[in-house]
């Protein structure tokens, strides 16, 4: 990748394996799409988020400027009509605001159902050619993944990566009020950059190392199902309970350790972006205080710069649901990539109904006396 486009993923907060995971998802819905119409339909569904992200961003500026036209021009004019006029406004953009959300997240559930839909025919049949193929690793894990990337998109977590785009907008109004305004915005969202970067170079991979342990205590239990009777039999029930423990123990530790990991960063971005918060409304009482703003720049400034280190500060507190999908999203391209490359079963005839059955014997599980032996017959 080159060096132009390495600082633009870190400018917008979005580090190179992070845009490398969009793009890698992009291109295993469009392969594995059933027809040329779902990978349109999610292209459009991408757009059209886009666009919604930029208006709602636009209509978030709201608030803000409301009170700017409070404090400077009502409160100085005294003028009734001019507050009820705003105030309607106001009341018309947020509901404006309201019916957008809720279209961009009608947009994205959808666009998750659609992926789920197109995919989930491949991966059954890749599960089953694999287990006929490979016994032993027979498991539902990339179904559960598939799932998981389901349950990402249609949440609440991807909005916050549709938002930190639109985040200059609000930091180009504050160098509009004025250029300490901006610069300090831009040392705060820098700041939260870094920490969302250290979030992800820190937990990622003990993240994936905690599923991995997770799936292997899963696969331990899915392996003695199969095996139930013969163990039961055989009296190794507790051996086994004890050898799972153990694993599950391993992975409920990897778990807590990512989490607290995790809290460190969730916990310290809320901290600062409220810090920064209160420290703009205090530059901007310095230049008020030396008219170089207005009481209305001071609050509406300081309400601005919460708007555009929120989105960076969700993307860290979501960060957590990303990396369990993006570590999904890998198995479940690298497990369908592999049956791709496996050879086609040979096709066979269409079954011509006729069934022979001879000599069968049936024992109940647990039992030792014959329910039926020697049935035959044909159908």
């Amino acid at each position: 990748m080159s060096t132009s486009r390495h600082h633009l993923y870190l400018c917008f907060g979005y580090p190179e394996s992070t845009m490398k995971s969009i793009k890698d998802f992009i291109h295993l819905f469009v392969s594995f799409s059933d027809n040329h119409t779902n990978a349109n339909f999610f292209w459009r569904s991408i757009a059209y988020t886009c666009l919604f992200s930029l208006f709602i961003n636009l209509l978030l500026l709201a608030p803000p400027l409301y009170m700017l036209q409070v404090y400077d021009r009502v409160m100085s004019s005294r003028s009734q009509e001019t507050l009820i006029f705003i105030t309607l406004l106001l009341v018309w953009l947020f509901m404006t605001l309201g019916a957008l959300e809720f279209v961009r997240s009608r947009i994205l559930a959808r666009t998750a159902f659609e992926l789920e839909h197109s995919l989930a025919p491949h991966v059954f049949t890749a599960i089953h050619n694999n287990a006929v193929e490979h016994p032993e690793h027979a498991n539902t894990q990339v179904l559960q993944d598939l799932s998981t990337i389901r349950q990402f998109l249609s949440g609440n977590a991807p909005f916050a990566f549709f938002d930190i785009p639109w985040t200059p907008i609000y930091l180009l109004i504050l160098f509009l009020f004025d250029p300490l305004f901006g610069w300090f915005a831009i040392a705060a969202a820098s700041i939260l950059v870094i920490l969302a970067l250290l979030n992800e170079w820190t937990t990622s991979k003990q993240q994936k190392n905690a599923a991995e342990s997770q799936q292997y205590a899963s696969d331990m239990v899915s392996a003695s199902l199969r095996n139930s009777e013969v163990i039961q039999a055989l009296g190794m029930q507790n051996n086994l309970l004890d050898r799972w423990k153990v694993e599950n123990e391993k992975a409920l530790h990897k778990h807590l350790q990512v989490t607290d990991r995790a809290g460190v960063f969730v916990g310290l971005s809320k901290t600062l972006r409220m810090l920064f918060q209160s420290l703009i409304l205090g530059l901007g009482a310095y230049l008020a205080i030396n008219n170089h703003i207005t009481a209305g720049m001071m609050i509406a400034g300081s309400i601005i710069m919460g708007r555009a280190l929120a989105p960076i500060d969700q993307s860290i507190g979501a960060w957590k649901q990303f990396v369990s999908a993006r570590n999904g999203f890998h198995r479940l391209h690298h497990f369908l990539a592999q049956q791709s490359e496996a050879k086609k079963r040979m096709s066979l005839p269409p079954p011509d109904g006729d069934i022979q059955v001879k000599n069968v014997a049936l024992i109940p599980p647990g039992g030792k006396n014959y329910s039926l032996k020697g049935v035959s017959f044909n159908l």
